[in-house]
């Protein structure tokens, strides 16, 4: 069986017998949770601030959109708007699409990609 094949089958039969409706429909619900979009910025502290928000509506009023998602490797998030200014959107936890300044970002990533030292290890002596 192709790919292409698998992909256009529907998922009726991908699940290897004939799903009633409401499994369907329970089935998809559970693929499409991403439903909480979290902004993460610095305030003028320059401690981090995360704001979390119920739909793209208030997203769009405060932010401009510039385009939409359509390569991310995470599906549920295609389609998902490009603010101007922030980075994003990226997946976080299960039904989180998270959105980051560009400050935020860069300082995270610098923290993620920096290798943390070696832990020692108390060596117990041996009496002898």
């Amino acid at each position: 069986m192709t790919i292409r094949r698998l992909i256009s089958m529907p998922v009726r039969t991908l699940l290897g017998k004939r799903a009633d409706d409401s499994k369907l429909e329970q089935l998809e619900d559970d693929q499409m949770k991403k439903d909480t979009f979290r902004i993460v910025t610095r305030g003028a502290d320059g401690e981090i601030r995360i704001r979390d928000y119920d739909s793209s509506e208030v997203l769009l009023r405060r932010h401009t959109q510039v385009g939409v998602d359509d390569c991310s490797t995470d599906l549920e998030l295609r389609g998902q708007p490009v603010f101007r200014g922030l980075i994003g959107p990226m997946p976080e936890e299960d039904n989180i699409i998270r959105y980051e300044s560009p400050e935020v970002f860069e300082t995270i990533t610098k923290d993620w990609g920096t290798p943390s030292p070696p832990r020692r290890r108390a060596r117990s002596r041996t009496k002898r």
